[in-house]
């Protein structure tokens, strides 16, 4: 068995995976995609999956960068009667599966990492949720995927409300009441990104009190990446040009 080892080029000491580490990385998989097929059905799984696996290789996004002053007064906006928002734990992340967002084992990755989950619920159900993220925040553009984020700024991600509950004003209302939460913690920015397509999304975080600071560019080519930044507004926008730009 050594002999075989040291021939395969591994170490006589190397760990092979046990079946509970591969299943850790497997049964994530399958939630996925069950849950794409659920969705999308076969055919729109696979469409999917192949669009995804073209912008690996080739991507052109643009993306409004937002921030909101938590050190300022901002529009005060009042959740639906009957909904609540909280802070959520871990064990609450199960309650991700009924959201098109992330799986609930990804959002209790998340929350182990020191980031936060934020529900809006109906009684025991979900509505809306959405992610603040401390000290790094995930960007495709960044180095590594992971723009650092300064000390005293948080970032708003993965906001997303069930179809069910859609026109009730109760994404806006939940930043607000966040907002509230981490101005009292402390925090002075809450940042945000947006695609540029997406008019619904910028009208809403703008009524919330965001506004624009920095107009961002990511092209892939391969290997090739280049990442432009269009400043909105001089001060707050700076940091997106010293983080992401060219």
């Amino acid at each position: 068995m050594v002999w075989w080892r040291v021939r395969a080029g591994i170490a006589p000491d190397h760990r092979q995976p046990t079946g509970s580490q591969v299943s850790k990385v497997i049964q994530p998989l399958i939630y996925r995609v069950r849950r794409a097929v659920a969705r999308h059905g076969l055919r729109g799984t696979a469409q999917r999956a192949g669009r995804r696996a073209l912008r690996t290789l080739v991507s052109a996004e643009s993306h409004v960068w937002y921030a909101l002053d938590l050190t300022c007064s901002r529009p005060e906006r009042e959740l639906a009667a009957g909904v609540t928002l909280r802070r959520a734990g871990e064990r609450e992340s199960r309650l991700l599966d009924q959201l098109p967002t992330i799986s609930p084992a990804d959002g209790a990755k998340r929350i182990r990492a020191g980031n936060d989950l934020w529900l809006a619920l109906e009684g025991d159900r979900p509505l809306f949720s959405c992610w603040i993220f401390r000290e790094q925040t995930p960007v495709l553009a960044a180095p590594g995927g992971q723009l650092r984020l300064p000390e005293g700024t948080v970032c708003l991600e993965d906001s997303v409300t069930s179809a069910a509950a859609r026109g009730r004003g109760i994404a806006p209302a939940a930043w607000a009441s966040i907002a509230d939460s981490l101005a009292d913690e402390g925090q002075n920015l809450m940042i945000t990104k947006i695609t540029v397509e997406n008019t619904p999304s910028r009208r809403a975080v703008e009524k919330a009190g965001f506004t624009s600071v920095a107009l961002m560019h990511f092209r892939r080519l391969g290997p090739m990446r280049r990442t432009s930044i269009e400043l909105l507004d001089a001060d707050r926008g700076r940091f997106f040009a010293d983080s992401l730009g060219a």
